[in-house]
Parts: structure tokens; C-alpha cells; sequence
């Protein structure tokens, strides 16, 4: 069933100039599609293999953003909603009229990253939270598309363990 996985990954190849690339999806605990193939540079030289090694971003985001999805589809929340009617200590610095539609679409009107923040301080979670419930607004949310990098999965992150008690991660392990 899941053979137009292949056949994506293949075009990606054939229609598409895809240097090198690997994909695994594991469904219900199987792994049911493991895919390899290209190359590891552009010369097309060195075959792609298990080992080859590439830099991944953004990964998180679109786990987070099924979550808040799910809590959606269970109506434990509502995406017009402020960010702060869940998360009261996020209404400062001029957020309190940030909702949840805004930070999903990357509107919230705060993109950069909180300055204090060094890349020491990122694994600690409460020091995240409240540099999110602390970093002001760039611009009015909903008027600005800009990319929220750092910003994003925090922000939803805090929104799902304040909907519904459990820290996301446990939430996307027990119920995705």
C-alpha cells in the first residue's frame, strides 16, 4: 500500500534533478517504506548509502503543527483563539492578540530569536518558555508572513502541554 512512495521518491530522481536522498516511514511501529538512492555529491560520483550523512531542519515543526492538528480535531482548542487565553503569561510585550492561527502560519510578528537565548540555554525548557512569553513583537501578528524558526516549535510546544498537560513530545509518542 504504500508503493507511491516510491514511485514520489523515484520522479524526485528522474523529474526532478534530486541529487541524493533517503526516506524511512514507519507506520503502527513497522517500518514499511526504507528508500535509498542517488548519490552524495553533485558530481554524482559517490553513491548514496545507509551512513551518508545530511544536516536536517525544521524536522519538528510539522510534528508540532499535527499535534496542535489533532488537539484541533478533538476541539480542545480553537486556531482563532489568542495564544494567550491558554497561555496567560504570554500575553507581553504587545502578543496578547497573537493566536494560534498567527503562529501556525508564521505570523505571529516576533521571528527573531530572543537574544539571551545562547545555543547553551535551548534544552532548558522553562528558560524557552519564558524567553517566548518574554520577546516582543517585530510587527502586528497576521500582516507579515516571516519564518519563525526557533520561535515556532516553542511556542506550540507550551500551547500543547497547556491544553493538555502532557509535554508534546509525549503527546505526539502516545497519540500519533
Amino acid at each position: 500500500g504504500f508503493e507511491p512512495v516510491r514511485e514520489a521518491f523515484a520522479r524526485n530522481f528522474a523529474e526532478r534533478d534530486e541529487i541524493g536522498a533517503e526516506v524511512a516511514v514507519c507506520h503502527r511501529g513497522e517500518l514499511v517504506v526504507d528508500l535509498i538512492g542517488g548519490h552524495k555529491d553533485e558530481a554524482r560520483t559517490q553513491p548514496w548509502d545507509e551512513d551518508t550523512v545530511v544536516l536536517v531542519y525544521s524536522v519538528s515543526k510539522g510534528m508540532a503543527a499535527t499535534a496542535m492538528a489533532l488537539a484541533h480535531s478533538r476541539g480542545l482548542l480553537d486556531y482563532e483563539a489568542t495564544v494567550a487565553s491558554y497561555w496567560p503569561e504570554f500575553a507581553q510585550k504587545g502578543k496578547e492578540d497573537v493566536t494560534i492561527k498567527h503562529v501556525l502560519t508564521h505570523e505571529s510578528g516576533f521571528p527573531d530569536t530572543p537574544s539571551h537565548m545562547t545555543w547553551d540555554r535551548w534544552h532548558d525548557w522553562e528558560a524557552a518558555v519564558e524567553a517566548m512569553e518574554q520577546i516582543p513583537l517585530d510587527y502586528k501578528p497576521g500582516r507579515v508572513i516571516a519564518y519563525h524558526p526557533r520561535n515556532f516549535g516553542w511556542v506550540v510546544g507550551e500551547l500543547v502541554r497547556r491544553i493538555d498537560g502532557r509535554p508534546i513530545e509525549q503527546f505526539v509518542r502516545e497519540e500519533t
